[in-house]
């Protein structure tokens, strides 16, 4: 019976697995996520110039990264690298956003955050994220900006996760279903 409730409870977690991720915050791996660190931060950055106004509506913290501009926001970019990652699945997230200020309910293009090759495009006020996989031990995360269509362009609160996805479980609890022995000992009713 023991047997069988695990092999059925294996079954059931096998076949949700492929969908649930566990995630570690690796925020504390960035040098200053908010930007709150003026001189003392490893961000490289060509003309994203910090700001401490309350425009921006995902503002975390009393500053955030931007690019303003009364026609089109210029080419930019800003980015950190990580070093000493262990290997895996990283997701970075971004509040972010590309608006045109003179009609904010168009899709801006020409925006991106990403990390090492892989990137995200992102336009309206928003949370934004993007995953890769790191091998080496090295991470580039940052934004940029090439022929854009908005003209204020803002950027806060990075974030980063590590992520561990159940499929890794699966051969665990295979190898825990296989070590169950055949038979249990038997169990006298209380009456």
């Amino acid at each position: 019976m023991k047997k069988k409730f695990l092999l059925l409870l294996s079954l059931f977690a096998l076949s949700i697995s492929s969908s649930v991720m566990a995630q570690t915050d690796m925020t504390d791996r960035i040098s200053d996520p908010d930007f709150e660190q003026e001189g003392r931060s490893l961000w490289q950055t060509n003309s994203f110039g910090r700001q401490g106004n309350n425009t921006f509506p995902l503002k975390h913290g009393g500053y955030y990264r931007e690019v303003w501009s009364g026609g089109t926001a210029g080419d930019a970019y800003i980015y950190q690298d990580l070093t000493g990652l262990p290997a895996g699945t990283y997701t970075m997230t971004v509040a972010c956003q590309n608006i045109k200020e003179s009609d904010s309910s168009l899709e801006c293009t020409g925006t991106w955050i990403y990390a090492n090759d892989k990137k995200t495009p992102f336009s309206q006020p928003n949370d934004y994220s993007v995953t890769c996989v790191v091998k080496d031990g090295k991470l580039r995360i940052g934004a940029e900006i090439k022929s854009c269509t908005g003209n204020y362009v803002c950027i806060d609160n990075v974030r980063l996760s590590y992520e561990v996805i159940f499929a890794d479980i699966k051969d665990y609890l295979e190898q825990l279903t296989l070590s169950v022995p055949e038979s249990s000992p038997s169990v006298s009713k209380c009456h």
